[in-house]
């Protein structure tokens, strides 16, 4: 009974910190900032192992930077009326996987595996945050 009382309060508690607003935004932004500066890194310093042309990955260096500014901003300066801008990041988060999954099926004959894992791994996180972000955004009462 103990064991079942300890997992309960541990989805509890996941939901009490998916459910506040500010931590999802706090989440997003550190998710986008090292998404940009990952793929930073790998341009600089790994790019011979990229299939990605170079025009691709800055485009996705420069969307996740604003994405975590954006998110930085309403992390730190939202008070209230919150939910528009959860769901423009959410619709957001949407667009740049979207956009990823395209990149990944127009350049398919030039993406390495390592790339192709990378990029699904990434875009699988952002749709799970973005699920998140959407449904607390549409809640009537929070």
């Amino acid at each position: 009974m103990t064991r079942l009382k300890n997992i309960w309060n541990k989805k509890r508690m996941t939901y009490a910190a998916l459910s506040n607003y500010k931590m999802i935004f706090l989440y997003d932004a550190i998710g986008a900032f090292l998404s940009a500066v990952f793929l930073l890194f790998t341009l600089l310093l790994f790019n011979e192992y990229f299939g990605l042309p170079r025009k691709i990955l800055i485009f996705f260096i420069i969307t996740a930077s604003c994405l975590s500014s954006y998110a930085t901003a309403c992390f730190l300066f939202l008070k209230n009326q919150w939910r528009p801008y959860i769901r423009f990041i959410g619709i957001a988060n949407l667009l740049y996987c979207i956009t990823t999954i395209g990149s990944l099926i127009y350049y398919s004959s030039q993406v390495k595996p390592i790339e192709l894992i990378y990029f699904l791994l990434e875009v699988s996180l952002i749709l799970v945050l973005s699920y998140w972000e959407l449904s607390l955004a549409s809640r009537s009462k929070i």
